[in-house]
């Protein structure tokens, strides 16, 4: 329980060490069906800027469709990377795991997901109302500036409590969305500023990867999610 970061990294290292081709391939999985529905919403809303009002919220709609269908693939891939780091040889159908074994948990938790973060972040768009009404005052702008800040940071805070939610689904599968929450609230309880630490330790790595041309993601990627799966099971006791 409780390893550092750079143990977690190691283990990460570990477990890839020559295995490496099945995240990446899975990777370009995402990556090709990502860009396929792209092409398709934009091929169906070539000017939904330009539209109507029910051509642009016909447009997002498809958005929320598109996204909540490649998360599926996305919690596959966690699934995947977990499987590997507990020793088993990777299989990249896992990646439509999501598919095959309740789609509609993963579905609500997005949806839950983005529900939460709409509600942390009331308090910013007040302070935007507030701010663009009355810009000429120079405490009030402060005083927005800082609540906006802590609005971020109590955000964070919240969403973070939430991200062991796509393990616990393979592993629990008996539990509903709501539990699989609870679930991940428990586990995450004093955990929340390690695995805040752990992902700004790849922002150094991450930024390389944008200067590569997106093309290093292909190694950082799985790297930093086998780094997750690593601390899922940290947590839960197992290393």
């Amino acid at each position: 329980m409780n390893k550092s970061s750079s143990e977690l990294k190691s283990m990460a290292k570990g477990a890839l060490l020559g295995q490496y081709g099945t995240p990446i391939l899975a990777y370009l999985i995402i990556f090709a069906v990502s860009f396929v529905l792209n092409l398709l919403l934009l091929r169906l809303f070539p000017y939904y800027g330009l539209g109507s009002l029910g051509s642009i919220l016909s447009y997002f709609l498809c958005s929320l469709i598109m996204e909540l269908l490649l998360s599926l693939l996305t919690v596959g891939l966690q699934i995947l990377l977990l499987n590997m780091a507990r020793g088993y040889s990777g299989n990249v159908g896992d990646v439509f795991f999501a598919f095959r074994n309740q789609p509609d948990k993963i579905i609500l938790y997005q949806l839950c997901m983005v529900g939460i973060f709409l509600l942390c972040m009331l308090p910013s768009l007040a302070v935007l109302v507030l701010t663009a009404a009355y810009s000429e005052l120079l405490f009030l702008r402060v005083v927005c500036v800082l609540i906006f800040l802590v609005d971020i940071v109590f955000t964070v805070s919240t969403l973070l409590s939430y991200v062991l939610v796509p393990f616990l689904y393979g592993d629990e599968p008996e539990l509903g969305t709501l539990d699989l929450l609870r679930r991940s609230k428990e586990l995450m309880q004093g955990h929340r500023c390690r695995y805040f630490y752990l992902s700004v330790s790849f922002l150094g790595m991450t930024f390389l990867a944008f200067l590569s041309l997106f093309i290093g993601f292909l190694w950082v990627a799985p790297y930093m999610n086998m780094t997750y799966a690593q601390f899922y099971r940290d947590i839960r006791g197992e290393i």
